[in-house]
């Protein structure tokens, strides 16, 4: 990939993303506010000025020019988890149209069961020679666009192999408690984590995922995904349950 990664700019010229807003407070109801149809705890324009008309979501171009087609893996990193879904996505341009570009989705990319929100906070694509178009919806202050570049597999290399699965397996289980399906989620910071939400552990994704890091780990291999990695550790760690191993 070169040339970096760009962030687009809005119709408006402005640079995307946020701004130092003038007010973080939310006005009560008042006459004035009821005339102007403006909710309770609704976030007045005037102090929300960090977020674009769509809703601050971040748009990113990038072109890649390998002679060979390539694995990527597109992950966000948090600053806090409040369990509020994110999203990573990418398009292209097809015949002057904005296209979601999905060749190489891993299989839980698409929506799930039941989610409060679609949205992913780790995917992989195939890239091949072109341009691209990452979409950000963070729906946080902060966060860290991270990409990690394989090659296409299968692999003749074991350490190839090896790499690319670790990477992958570690992300996507972190990426599931990014969104709990069975409503796991919040839509909004007003909304309260379930109990349930907060003990789960997902059977599949925390403890199996976390077992491949390590079991690599142990066998040489850096850890790369270690804020994935983290974050799967400290869920295993604050609820303890029985192993489902025999």
């Amino acid at each position: 990939m070169t040339s970096g990664v760009r962030r687009m700019k809005s119709k408006s010229g402005r640079r995307s993303g946020l701004r130092p807003m003038i007010s973080p407070y939310i006005q009560a109801q008042s006459e004035e506010t009821a005339r102007q149809g403006i909710a309770p705890y609704q976030q007045i324009q005037d102090a929300a000025r960090d977020l674009l008309p769509e809703g601050g979501v971040d748009w990113f171009k990038f072109d890649y020019d390998g002679a060979q087609p390539g694995l990527v893996h597109f992950e966000l990193n948090l600053l806090e988890r409040d369990n509020i879904p994110v999203d990573v996505s990418i398009f292209t341009i097809v015949g002057n149209e904005v296209r979601p570009y999905e060749r190489g989705a891993d299989p839980v990319t698409p929506p799930h069961e039941v989610q409060a929100l679609p949205g992913n906070k780790f995917t992989t694509r195939i890239l091949t020679k072109g341009t691209y178009f990452v979409r950000v919806d963070a729906n946080h202050v902060f966060y860290q666009l991270k990409t990690s570049l394989y090659d296409l597999p299968p692999y003749n290399e074991p350490r190839k192999a090896v790499r690319a699965g670790m990477d992958y397996i570690v992300s996507a289980g972190d990426s599931w408690h990014a969104n709990i399906p069975r409503h796991g989620g919040l839509v909004t910071r007003v909304s309260s984590n379930h109990h349930e939400t907060m003990l789960c552990i997902a059977c599949h994704a925390t403890h199996f995922t976390t077992r491949a890091e390590l079991t690599a780990a142990r066998n040489g291999y850096q850890v790369n995904k270690r804020a994935s990695l983290d974050f799967l550790v400290e869920r295993l760690s604050n609820n303890p349950l029985p192993s489902v191993r025999p």
